[in-house]
């Protein structure tokens, strides 16, 4: 999925936004697995630290964190829905850049309705035997 798909997934358009909180959202999407903080977006377009959330407050009315964590929870249910029951909550947290799998599942849950462990468990078990 590209950056502009995953940040529609969140009802955010990419192509709406000005040069430098598009530049902002595209290094969130492409480094969701690494811990991000302002100092990192702030690098990435070239301002202070503060500015970063001057930029982002008016273009989409939330800070870049709240980005941040929609993003890391709609790739988590996607991946999810994709994988085999084994895989686990924790290495799907993981797989999304969240340090913490007891808030990944109260978060999970605010969003989805479930918890992960609910959403995981009407996944299917991976085959026995896999094939060559």
């Amino acid at each position: 999925m590209n950056a502009e798909d995953e940040l529609a997934g969140i009802g955010i358009d990419l192509g709406a936004q000005p040069p430098k909180v598009e530049t902002a959202l595209r290094f969130i999407v492409d480094n969701l697995s690494a811990p991000i903080d302002s100092a990192d977006l702030a690098e990435v377009i070239g301002c202070g630290k503060r500015d970063v959330q001057k930029l982002f407050a008016p273009a989409l009315g939330v800070s870049p964190f709240v980005v941040l964590k929609q993003l890391r929870l709609q790739r988590a249910h996607h991946l999810m829905r994709r994988s085999w029951r084994h895989v686990g909550v924790r290495n799907i947290a993981a797989a999304v850049g969240i340090r913490h799998p007891g808030e990944f599942a109260i978060q999970y849950r605010e969003v989805y309705g479930e918890s992960p462990s609910e959403m995981l468990a009407r996944r299917p078990r991976e085959p026995l035997d896999h094939p060559s």
